[in-house]
């Protein structure tokens, strides 16, 4: 017995020990290589052309990014070149570039940095997505959720023979138009300290009656769940809106399953209540008193907007998203962020968006 016991003794020993050594520092023994010029540029087509410019950094480096505000660049669309007169801006740290891409737009960008040799970057703007035979019904309050739950399908088009990657999102504002707005600011006491005592002051009341033309601008992004397997499939898909029983607010996905397809795609959209029924606005309180606004209106308008990327794009966010979202933790392997910049590192890659109205509740 007295072994047994020596010998717990020393396993415990042993294992305070080595967690002793594992809190101590570890040096980084590797070579810290030398920084490389780093392009961003996510491209949509109706959109002015921007660009940023960074140097990168060790990945033990905490201090900031480094900007790159003295670059030039050469610009060519389907082979020519065109006028690329850079803008920087110091408020988005970008170059704007003044040209407009649009669908089909084979674009090749050169950037000069003093210093360093020149770095290249090579992109086709996607087509607009083709959807038709939208419809969105009201399927009512969804109790379990605290929503009402819509119903949407549509027609996706998928050209025929080419690989194309989608994602779809489906977002909104609320309007809220007020005219008069009523406040009763009752306040009971005021405390007021002086030193180490304080004194009360009141009870008074202050009554204010506020006449007002008030706008409010509220987004929405609704959660949607998407029922078609060929397209979300939760064993395949790690990032997005996946299966049934998950809702998302948007949802990646490629046209493998259905390339050349007419294909028909269902939904279930919630929308909170707060959007859809705050058609008057209230509080009430014992120590603050109450305010009271009649709306003169509001209105939710809801959008679906599917966008067509580029592989570069599309594999770029799918990479970024995946540290984002933290799939695995700390067991699982680093990622490896997908670029396709030549000569230093980045993204330089398109998309273009179809947009259709999905809902318009008018209230008052």
């Amino acid at each position: 017995m007295k072994t047994r016991i020596a010998i717990i003794i020393a396993a415990f020993v042993t294992l305070f020990a080595s967690c002793d050594k594992m809190e101590q520092p570890i040096l980084f023994n590797g070579d810290v290589g030398e920084s490389q010029v780093v392009m961003q540029s996510r491209l949509s087509s109706g959109d002015s052309m921007r660009i940023r410019l960074s140097y990168s950094r060790f990945f033990l480096d905490a201090s900031p990014f480094r900007m790159i505000d003295n670059a030039t660049f050469e610009l060519k669309v389907n082979g020519s070149p065109v006028p690329a007169m850079a803008n920087y801006s110091d408020t988005g740290y970008c170059y704007y570039l003044g040209y407009v891409p649009v669908p089909g737009d084979v674009l090749d960008i050169t950037a000069h940095v003093p210093g360093h040799d020149p770095i290249t970057a090579h992109t086709v703007m996607p087509q607009a997505p083709s959807i038709t035979n939208v419809s969105a019904f009201y399927a009512g309050y969804n109790v379990d959720e605290g929503m009402h739950q819509y119903t949407v399908s549509f027609r996706l088009n998928d050209p025929v023979g080419e690989t194309n990657y989608y994602v779809l999102s489906i977002a909104g504002t609320v309007v809220e138009i007020c005219s008069s707005r009523e406040i009763n600011a009752t306040r009971v006491y005021d405390t007021i300290p002086v030193g180490d005592t304080t004194y009360i002051v009141g009870p008074y009341t202050v009554y204010d009656t506020v006449i007002t033309y008030d706008t409010g601008l509220v987004d929405v992004h609704p959660d949607f769940t998407c029922h078609d397997y060929l397209i979300a499939d939760p064993q395949a898909d790690l990032v997005g809106g996946m299966g049934e029983s998950y809702y998302y607010s948007e949802l990646y996905f490629d046209d493998s399953k259905i390339n050349g397809l007419q294909h028909e795609i269902q939904l279930t959209v919630l929308i909170n209540g707060y959007y859809m029924d705050r058609y008057y606005d209230t509080w009430d309180d014992p120590y603050y008193g109450y305010s009271r606004c009649n709306y003169d209106s509001t209105s939710l308008n809801v959008t679906m907007s599917l966008t067509s990327y580029s592989r570069d794009l599309y594999l770029y966010e799918q990479t970024t998203n995946s540290i984002d979202f933290e799939l695995g933790g700390i067991i699982s392997e680093p990622v490896q962020i997908h670029c396709n910049v030549e000569g230093g590192i980045g993204i330089f890659a398109g998309k273009t968006t179809t947009t259709v109205p999905l809902i318009n509740n008018n209230g008052k």
